[in-house]
Formats: C-alpha cells, structure tokens, sequence
C-alpha cells in the first residue's frame, strides 16, 4: 500500500515526546548549514540532508512509520568519514564549533538508527506462525 508521503509529517508528531525533541534536534542541526553555504562541508551537509529526506519520504511512502526509516541516513555514514578529520583539524570558530556538534548528533542518530534498521530487518525475516 503506498502512503501520502505529506503524511509522514503528520505522524513525526504522533511520535513519543522524546522522539519529536530529537527530530526536531536532528532537523536544526542539519538545517543549520544553511549558515555554512559559504564552505563545501556546509553544502555537503545541506544536499546530504535533502537526499536524506526524500530517501525517508520513499520509504515511508512504501514502508510507513517504522525502523527501517533509519536506513535514509546510510549516507551519513561516508559524511562522517569526510566530515571528522575536518572538523578536527579546523580552526577555532564557528564552522568547527558546528561540524563538531553535527558530527556528535548524527553519530548518536546513526547508533539508534543501525539498532533500528536491523530490528526491522530481522522482524521482516522473521519466520510467520500462522
């Protein structure tokens, strides 16, 4: 059954309270590279953020509200690897202060996320008792 992908909005705030606080933590760190436009890292993070989330439109559209969600940020996983060493080596200021931050939030995300993604797998192979 294919879902309304506008409804995916609708049910992100149907969620737990400590789940909407951290979408909506992930949504801010993420959009705060708009600040950043000026440097490849800031971009890198806005068109990443963007392929993000149609990746989790498709997915719920397809899907629905669920743990294999957390299978749209994969492409943080390569973000991170280029992001890190920058981010580190980074001169004092603004732009290290903000890479770190996101390193760390998406780090967590990725953790929740790979526990989801594999407890949706295994429930989706799970033999059926009928």
């Amino acid at each position: 059954m294919k879902r309304n992908p506008f409804r995916f909005f609708v049910e992100i705030y149907q969620q737990p309270t400590w789940a909407i606080v951290w979408i909506n933590i992930l949504t801010a760190v993420n959009l705060a590279s708009i600040a950043f436009l000026d440097s490849p890292e800031g971009r890198l993070i806005l068109a990443t953020y963007a392929i993000n989330t149609t990746v989790m439109l498709a997915l719920y559209r397809s899907a629905g509200m669920g743990k294999i969600l957390g299978a749209a940020h994969a492409l943080w996983v390569p973000l991170l690897i280029y992001l890190w060493p920058r981010a580190v080596s980074a001169s004092t200021g603004p732009l290290r202060v903000y890479l770190l931050v996101f390193c760390a939030i998406a780090t967590v995300s990725l953790a929740f996320d790979l526990s989801d993604v594999v407890q949706a797998l295994r429930s989706r192979n799970a033999p059926r008792v009928d």
